[in-house]
């Protein structure tokens, strides 16, 4: 028997000087949900979720869901970065920066966490790339500011499909993207902009 993957979901980190996002709660509770053979899931909360508690979860999770606020800088790709707790800033340099241990896939459900603007570039800079080189094997972001509860129905759908139908993640993505255009949400402006980042 395949032993489960173990997963950290990491609650919107606060205090910070940014706005609450009503529906993490419900979509950290979403991943919680998934804990059972497959899934061992561990939340952080919000209160906990300080840049170095993240940095070393990285050794001991396989699947890192990041629910939160992030800030994508076009101009310096190694700045842009996700708000932990006390505005604290997790940036794609730390991550290129680090050994990342056990992590093999992260979720990204912030704003443009997938996005990378410079059209001259022969290498693209942005979490999900330097996530790949650090090692892991997949990366799903939003390539520009998401909505709040769209992004909740779009990851409880990924979750149900990853772990219920037990396909890939970048299956899962695509069959929850199918649920989202039969939907309330069917609007690309809903599901569009999130992206899967890997082989």
């Amino acid at each position: 028997m395949t032993a489960p993957l173990r997963v950290l979901a990491i609650e919107q980190p606060v205090p910070t000087s940014m706005p609450p996002l009503p529906s993490v709660d419900a979509e950290i509770a979403a991943v919680c949900s998934c804990h059972s053979d497959r899934f061992q899931v561990t939340r952080l909360p919000g209160t906990g979720a300080t840049a170095d508690a993240v940095r070393e979860a990285l050794s001991r999770f396989q699947v890192i869901h990041f629910a939160g606020h992030a800030e994508a800088d076009p101009g310096d790709p190694l700045a842009s970065a996700m708000i932990m707790a006390d505005d604290e800033r997790l940036t794609v340099g730390d991550m290129l920066a680090r050994d990342i241990g056990m992590a093999r896939f992260a979720v990204l459900s912030a704003c443009a966490t997938a996005r990378a603007e410079d059209p001259l570039s022969d290498e693209l800079v942005n979490f999900p790339t330097a996530l790949l080189q650090c090692g892991l094997g997949g990366v799903v972001g939003a390539l520009r500011p998401s909505y709040d509860r769209a992004s909740l129905e779009l990851m409880t759908a990924f979750y149900r499909e990853w772990q219920g139908s037990r396909v890939r993640p970048a299956e899962a993505l695509r069959r929850a993207q199918q649920q989202m255009r039969e939907s309330a949400f069917a609007s690309p402006l809903f599901w569009a902009s999130f992206v899967y980042v890997g082989p």
